[in-house]
């Protein structure tokens, strides 16, 4: 995909047939709409088309993806899928509450493990957070 130098789609060599529309959307629901928090969720058939898009998106690049908070090892693989196995030093960070689930997405390194707050730390965040400061 190639950068584009006006609002809307990056151009690519590959024809979105049907969704143009959604897309577009989407995209209005994005960048437009309230400044509060907002959640797009979408619903409907699986995304297989989108998936492989943006696995040949990535393909070639160097990327860093972040997956917070991931609960199910069914949510990686579908997930895993999108990123392409190359050697370009890309990454994928992925958080997750379950060590059985942070085991199993373990590729080249070992999961790492976040020790608990000690007691001042929890105290110190408290503080930060009630009495900002």
């Amino acid at each position: 995909m190639e950068p584009s130098t006006k609002r809307g789609f990056p151009s690519t060599d590959e024809e979105v047939v049907g969704f143009v529309k959604d897309a577009e959307s989407i995209v209005q629901k994005l960048i437009g709409g309230t400044k509060e928090l907002d959640v797009i969720s979408i619903f409907g058939m699986a995304g297989l088309d989108i998936a492989d898009k943006l696995r040949k998106s990535l393909i070639g690049r160097r990327y860093l993806i972040v997956l917070d908070d991931i609960w199910e090892v069914e949510a990686w693989e579908d997930l895993g899928l999108c990123f392409p196995k190359g050697e370009d030093g890309s990454r994928v960070i992925v958080t997750t509450r379950i060590e059985e689930v942070a085991k199993h997405l373990q590729h080249r390194s070992d999961p790492y493990s976040l020790r608990f707050l000690t007691l001042e730390e929890s105290w110190e965040l408290l503080q930060k957070k009630v009495f900002r400061g």
